[in-house]
């Protein structure tokens, strides 16, 4: 199953925990049971990831004279935005649906 990016929506890989939380990255390293990935993505809100696909309707509401970002671009969004939603019965295939109106900034370098 994949999901597409209807309208003005993105869909969006969000980083795993590790990626973007320092913290459990190293909890994890020094050998600390870290609870599942994507769990913990949805009850705290991570908020960056990956741009897999943009909606056609994208930023035309904002009059933008190009895309704010395109697929493959490593985004901010704004915490709680969005839909998880589970393209395989593996929790961690999980990606988010979210608005353009959500993503706060293009994120560039390390």
């Amino acid at each position: 199953m994949k999901a597409r990016a209807v309208g003005f929506r993105l869909v969006v890989k969000p980083l795993s925990v590790e990626e973007n939380d320092a913290v459990v990255a190293s909890a994890k390293r020094s050998g600390i049971i870290v609870q599942d990935q994507t769990e913990r993505q949805m009850l705290t809100g991570v908020d960056r990831g990956v741009v897999l696909e943009v909606g056609p309707d994208a930023w035309v509401a904002f009059n933008a004279s190009e895309p704010w970002c395109k697929v493959g671009d490593l985004i901010a969004y704004t915490k709680n935005a969005g839909k998880f939603i589970r393209v395989s019965e593996d929790v961690k295939e999980s990606v988010l649906i979210i608005n353009d109106e959500d993503v706060v900034s293009r994120l560039e370098g390390n």
